[in-house]
């Protein structure tokens, strides 16, 4: 940078470093809360986002040749609306810092607040999962993972376990999605789809589901979780471990999440990620001001099609 840079140069400039910084790159299963198969993406139109169940319209009637057909009443039910968040970062350089072009020290503070944008959006995104056995809510008024959650048709619903990972235990948080049933009472039709576990149980999940051979077994049995389910994605993120999750959860670093094809965790974004630039003549103190921001909100309206284990037994 030199000392006739322009502020439409600057920016460019600066950007260049922020937002490779936001989009690092990590292995295969470290997942960021941009995605969608663990949070579904979503536009909020204003500042509240409101949702609601819905019974949905029960099994199909056999009916005879022109019999009238039965009207279905979709009940809804568990309204709850979601405040959406604004986030915001200032980050002030002095005048003399661009004049003597230096650039390494911006750079590097530049670099960090992206990272740090980043990290804050997964770390509010994945508490939910972390923090859904004592902390966050569906819209029945249970935790996200309890045994006592309530169905619009009235029905008592579990999503959670309390076995520690190990192929049987899987096999039992499998099955449990299978038979887990809907709002409206009848059976869900939920494919397991992919499953979420902190950086300390990802080999054994990865021993457990993707091994060739059956897990803690000297038979040679084939593995059924591999060769049936060869297709589940496994993720993991540090935020739902005991080191740096969002608050105090004795048990994350036990704890494992299973999410089927229609479960509701939800990402509404407001307003994505931006920046802006401006230039030191507005400021009392000759500094350029880096502006950075954005808007959004997290929530998981329904225990359908998700199925947790607390690892504690």
């Amino acid at each position: 940078m030199n000392k006739g840079l322009s502020p439409s140069l600057a920016y460019t400039k600066l950007d260049r470093v922020f937002f490779p910084a936001f989009n690092y790159a990590g292995q295969p299963e470290m997942v960021t809360a941009d995605n969608p198969t663990l949070f579904r993406q979503e536009r909020a139109a204003s500042g509240k986002v409101v949702t609601s169940t819905h019974g949905g319209v029960g099994d199909f009637e056999e009916l005879q040749e022109e019999q009238a057909r039965n009207i279905a009443t979709v009940k809804a039910g568990d309204e709850q609306t979601y405040s959406v968040a604004e986030y915001k970062k200032t980050l002030k350089i002095s005048r003399e810092f661009y004049r003597d072009d230096l650039w390494a020290s911006t750079q590097a503070a530049v670099r960090q607040s992206g990272v740090r944008a980043r990290t804050t959006k997964d770390k509010n995104a994945f508490d939910l999962f972390a923090g859904g056995f004592a902390t966050h809510k569906t819209n029945d008024a249970a935790y996200i993972w309890s045994a006592a959650h309530v169905a619009v048709n009235g029905a008592t619903v579990s999503n959670l376990l309390t076995g520690v990972m190990s192929a049987a235990n899987m096999e039992t948080l499998f099955r449990t999605m299978w038979e887990q049933v809907s709002e409206d009472g009848e059976a869900g039709g939920d494919v397991p789809m992919a499953i979420l576990v902190p950086p300390i149980l990802l080999p054994d999940t990865h021993e457990i589901l993707k091994s060739e051979l059956k897990s803690g077994t000297a038979q040679n049995e084939l593995n059924y979780f591999s060769t049936k389910y060869g297709t589940l994605q496994i993720y993991s993120s540090v935020f739902v471990s005991l080191a740096r999750h969002k608050n105090a959860y004795a048990n994350a670093n036990t704890s494992y999440y299973l999410l089927g094809s229609n479960h509701s965790f939800t990402r509404w974004t407001r307003e994505d990620l931006y920046t802006r630039l401006i230039s030191w003549e507005y400021d009392d103190y000759d500094r350029w001001t880096y502006k950075m921001g954005y808007a959004e909100t997290f929530g998981c309206p329904s225990w359908e099609s998700a199925v947790a284990s607390n690892g504690t037994v």
